[in-house]
């Protein structure tokens, strides 16, 4: 039986210096800047996500906690220490839905959250150097049965 995550608080996000499923996917040298998934919680096949603890995260829940990050925070630290170190430039919730109102024809079913930071020189330079290999999400859950 999985839990289900409601309403994760997305006050900080992470640079990780461990691996992840949602490993950082592209960066900017000229700019300084970060992007990935955040999160993906459903799999190109449609299936759900399940992490290593057993949980998924609803859509709809992992949309709001996007959407409140992007008003109330858009910051990002290293290793959940709660030191900025970068500032939100792009995110995108993508389901199947936006993706064909954009014009993106497919099958793909997933959905996730993709984002772009600018972080600070030094902690780009980890990045560059593999130091800092991926996202991860700091905050509250509460967690119920599926």
């Amino acid at each position: 039986m999985f839990s289900r995550l409601q309403a994760p608080s997305t006050e900080w996000i992470a640079l990780e210096r461990w691996e992840r499923t949602v490993e950082i996917a592209k960066v900017d040298d000229a700019q300084n800047l970060v992007f990935g998934w955040l999160s993906r919680v459903v799999e190109k096949d449609g299936s759900p996500v399940v992490d290593s603890q057993g949980d998924e995260i609803p859509a709809a829940e992992l949309e709001k906690a996007a959407y409140a990050h992007v008003v109330e925070f858009r910051k990002s630290d290293v290793m959940h220490n709660q030191h900025a170190t970068g500032v939100l430039v792009e995110s995108f919730f993508s389901t199947p839905e936006k993706r064909a109102a954009m014009g993106v024809a497919g099958d793909d079913k997933s959905v996730g959250w993709w984002v772009g930071y600018r972080v600070a020189p030094e902690t780009f330079a980890k990045v560059k150097a593999g130091e800092y290999r991926a996202f991860s999400i700091g905050g509250k859950a509460r967690r119920e049965p599926a």
